[in-house]
């Protein structure tokens, strides 16, 4: 399991990329729980070391990327949700309202689009302070290890 968690701090650490985030969109789907809230978690640490260099990203893996992100939101897995509201709201404050929304009106359906305001709309509604996606990492972190170390 240490070399594991190993393995994948040096994914995260050398691999940032297009295919990189592509393959850890698609395997945010696997019938493995963990595997995908592994790689849901993965794709925020990446989004979130990115920064403002995600627009560095091809157009085709921000397609990927939200697209994956609208199913996450609006699927079953209550903690995947939550890491990918997070990078919807960080994404957000990097491009700008304006231009987020521009980006989901080109690569997202109507109703992926409507699914996606509409979840984001709720979770502004019913939190009192905006959760930080490093915060929301560590406590994923917590519990998918155990209640506490570094995973990584």
């Amino acid at each position: 399991c240490i070399r594991d968690r190993e393995c994948i701090t040096q994914f995260l650490e050398n691999c940032v990329g297009d295919i990189s985030i592509i393959t850890l969109c698609r395997s945010c789907f696997d019938k493995n729980v963990n595997i995908c809230e592994l790689s849901m978690q993965a794709i925020a640490k990446m989004i979130e070391s990115l920064g403002e260099n995600i627009s560095r990203l091809s157009n085709d893996t921000i397609a990927v990327l939200m697209k994956s992100l609208a199913r996450i939101v609006d699927g079953k897995r209550a903690s995947m949700a939550k890491i990918a509201q997070q990078i919807c709201e960080y994404m957000i404050k990097l491009f700008g309202p304006d231009n987020y929304l521009n980006v989901m009106s080109q690569v997202l359906t109507e109703e992926e689009g409507s699914t996606m305001m509409r979840t984001l709309e709720n979770k502004k509604d019913k939190s009192s302070r905006p959760s930080h996606l490093h915060e929301v990492l560590r406590e994923q972190k917590l519990n998918a290890f155990g209640g506490g170390g570094n995973p990584f």
